[in-house]
């Protein structure tokens, strides 16, 4: 009996040592969260090395201090009395290059450095002050360049890198999602459009690239909205497919061509809303459409509200004239407006925006309506030509009395006063016959034209 135990246990033992055995050359098994970690880790490495290989390294030389002072330091390049340091990306592998206008500016020598430790000497095709962007092209061929992505396909919580050099440190990769689409009246450019992220953007970074997992771009970082003049979570970047349209121009012709719809639009608050017994706040109403433009030959009529472009949502002013800017010269778009509560569609064919400037008359003497905290006079032949008055009728605002209920209602000397609560005025007397048809305690809606534009206000008058 003991011999025979004694066997067993034996036996046992030695099966035990022969599985020990073989589970020690075998790797221990991966949990399953830490492999899907791994293989993300994979996707982002396999993007940031399709792209950073075009990201440029750009420093230039100028007079005077760098953007970096700017207010709340959105802009990027870093403050100095002679060197800006910024980001490029080469977008064609015969040496073109897009980067922001801001960093480029105002520019003596441009030095762009590449990846493989190479320099070069560059120069400016164009540059785009409206939108902050500029091409610069170096000396060089066989670069690599980077791809394109689709930026109307983004969306918030997507996946995001950008890639630059912050504070001079070559091709920095950080990793974010993206946070909003749209982002308007920042006040950075003209046209705004911007894509929104978290990903940790700084000094040095502008002109980069925004990436998406795939390894494409779909915008340029541009700027950063802060109080310290450090990261703080807001980044922002140019949308690609609008980068796309203005780097193209600016290699084909060296200027931008802009699309025009020939409309004076405003947003739209709850007062207004109110005041238009509109139903939602939702869209842009047109204030005016310009005789002869594309909007007039599509139909369009003031006070329609336009509520969708191209199927996209329209949200405020800068957005659609981003928009519009942005589409082709000639294209046929379609419109959803909203017209006396119903809605419609209609088709435009977008023209060629031409440039104007505007240059506010100059205040007068005139007679003084205390209700509004503005001073009118009748609009004389004379009054017309030394203040370059194109309305045809209306009551000239002379004056704007500070902090008055004009005042807060943004309103500004050299505009005409076109319509009180729909009432039409051609006189300061019919102007106030219309203001004494308002109770006192009600907001007033005027419509107000100034040398470009037709827009309402709605005024509230002092308790």
């Amino acid at each position: 009996m003991k011999i025979r135990m004694k066997t067993a246990t034996t036996a046992a033992l030695a099966a035990l040592a022969l599985t020990l055995s073989a589970s020690a050359g075998q790797p221990p098994e991966v949990p399953e969260s830490l492999r899907y970690a791994r293989q993300l880790g994979e996707v982002y490495k396999r993007a940031a090395d399709a792209v950073s290989p075009a990201v440029v390294h750009i420093a230039t030389s100028r007079q005077g201090r760098g953007f970096g002072s700017d207010l709340f330091g959105r802009f990027f390049d870093l403050s100095g009395n002679t060197v800006a340091l910024g980001s490029g990306v080469i977008v064609r592998s015969d040496g073109y290059i897009i980067t922001n206008n801001h960093v480029v500016h105002r520019a003596g020598k441009l030095t762009v450095k590449l990846r493989d430790g190479r320099q070069f000497e560059a120069k400016v095709v164009g540059a785009d002050p409206p939108t902050d962007l500029a091409v610069i092209r170096i000396a060089a061929n066989d670069l690599p360049a980077a791809e394109f992505g689709n930026s109307d396909e983004t969306a918030a919580g997507h996946l995001v890198l950008a890639i630059g050099n912050p504070y001079g440190l070559d091709r920095t990769v950080t990793q974010g999602i993206i946070s909003a689409i749209g982002r308007a009246n920042v006040g950075i450019a003209d046209y705004e459009d911007f894509i929104q992220t978290d990903a940790a953007i700084n000094p040095g970074n502008s002109g980069g690239p925004l990436i998406d997992i795939e390894g494409k771009v779909i915008g340029i970082n541009t700027a950063i909205l802060t109080r310290t003049g450090g990261f703080q979570g807001i980044g922002l970047a140019i949308p690609s497919n609008m980068v796309k349209k203005v780097m193209d121009e600016l290699i084909e012709r060296g200027h931008v061509t802009r699309g025009y719809l020939g409309v004076t639009i405003q947003n739209i608050s709850p007062e207004l809303a109110a005041a238009l017994a509109l139903k939602s706040n939702q869209g842009v109403v047109v204030t005016d459409v310009i005789k002869g433009a594309p909007a007039e030959k599509a139909g369009l009529a003031k006070g329609d509200v336009i509520t969708e472009y191209e199927g996209r949502a329209v949200t405020n002013v800068r957005q659609l004239r981003s928009m519009v800017a942005t589409t082709p010269v000639g294209k046929e778009v379609q419109m959803a407006i909203v017209r006396d509560g119903k809605p419609m569609t209609l088709a435009v064919s977008i023209g060629e925006l031409a440039g104007k400037e505007i240059s506010p008359p100059a205040s007068t003497d005139s007679k003084s309506i205390s209700r509004l905290g503005i001073e009118v006079r009748d609009i004389t032949d004379s009054v017309r030509q030394q203040f370059n008055i194109t309305a045809r009728k209306g009551v000239l605002i002379a004056g704007v009395v500070p902090d008055g209920p004009a005042d807060k209602a943004g309103i500004r000397p050299g505009a005409v006063i076109l319509e009180a609560n729909h009432i039409e005025v051609s006189e300061v007397a019919e102007f106030e016959e219309a203001l004494d048809k308002i109770p006192r305690d009600k907001n007033v809606l005027l419509l107000l034209q100034d040398r470009v534009m037709k827009y309402y206000v709605v005024v509230r008058p002092e308790k």
